[in-house]
């Protein structure tokens, strides 16, 4: 618009949707394919088992493509080790799998009135500070350094970039929430609830209120249970002192009358997620934590009355 050149775009990056065979971004010819880790999401159109929805995400996957993705869930690695084989001979496609981390630090500077955690993992490039958090954050980094290096980049001379990083909706905390720590992070499968579950050992609180909404197309019990802490896994301590409240999602949710059993073990239950985020606010104390979760359009709904 001014006049002047724009430089080209030497990487463009176009995120998949919504698995890969039918998801919009495959009409466009590429070359390289990202494959974050695999779990059940979209079921009801993606299928039921993992290696179903795993063969839809493989879709994108072009001839002669270069594939970098993260390691296959234990519980299924050898059937979408077969699926991978089969796709790769497919396609002649060439599959890297992500550098692990050797490991993954946490501190908390306890003088912080927030007590954010601040996260680092150690991997083949050198020691990496992240702004994502928890085992999920440096998964995902992983895995984006595995790919930058096939891309030809050195990761070491990056490194310290990695703390700045924002990725809103995922663990994001809001800027000057009162009454305490808020955070939003739409976690709406099985996998994401879990993770978060992971991740608030790292956050030192008090009390811990979570308001979740579930849309009527995902797993109910399967995003609940973990935040509830019904399932007896090893995380069960990280939610102490715990209170989780119930409500509709703006869109596509699922009414709170078809919320089940859960109804019954929830703080409150209310179709007005407003009304129910400021009766948290009201309970909640200083030395406290929020969190929103279940649902990408619950955040984006009550990010601003937050």
């Amino acid at each position: 618009f001014s006049g002047e050149a724009i430089p080209p775009v030497q990487h463009p990056i176009f995120e998949v949707g919504l698995g890969g065979i039918w998801d919009a971004t495959n009409a466009i010819p590429h070359r390289n394919c990202i494959i974050t880790s695999l779990s059940y999401d979209h079921q009801n159109l993606l299928g039921n088992s993992i290696e179903e929805i795993a063969a839809n995400k493989f879709g994108i996957i072009q001839q002669g493509a270069r594939v970098v993705y993260s390691a296959f869930p234990n519980d299924a690695k050898e059937s979408l080790l077969q699926l991978k084989e089969t796709v790769q001979a497919a396609t002649n496609s060439t599959w890297t799998e992500s550098v692990p981390f050797e490991s993954l630090t946490s501190t908390t500077d306890s003088a912080s009135p927030s007590n954010e955690p601040q996260f680092e993992i150690s991997t083949q490039w050198g020691e990496a500070p992240l702004a994502l958090a928890g085992e999920r954050g440096a998964q995902n980094t992983a895995t984006a350094l595995t790919f930058f290096a096939q891309l030809g980049y050195n990761p070491t001379d990056y490194l310290t970039v990695l703390n700045q990083i924002k990725w809103p909706g995922r663990m994001e905390k809001v800027v000057g929430a009162k009454p305490c720590p808020t955070y939003l992070s739409g976690d709406h499968n099985p996998q994401g609830a879990e993770s978060l579950v992971q991740l608030l050992k790292y956050y030192k609180r008090k009390h811990l209120y979570i308001l979740v909404g579930v849309g009527k197309d995902k797993d109910l019990d399967g995003i609940l249970a973990p935040l509830f802490s019904l399932r007896g896994n090893s995380e069960k301590d990280a939610l102490e002192n715990t209170s989780v409240f119930l409500t509709e999602t703006p869109f596509k949710g699922r009414a709170t009358e078809d919320y089940g059993k859960w109804k019954n073990l929830a703080s409150d239950v209310s179709k007005d997620s407003v009304a129910l985020l400021r009766k948290i606010q009201d309970l909640a104390g200083p030395d406290d934590m929020i969190v929103v979760t279940g649902s990408l359009y619950l955040i984006g709904y009550l990010r601003p009355q937050i």
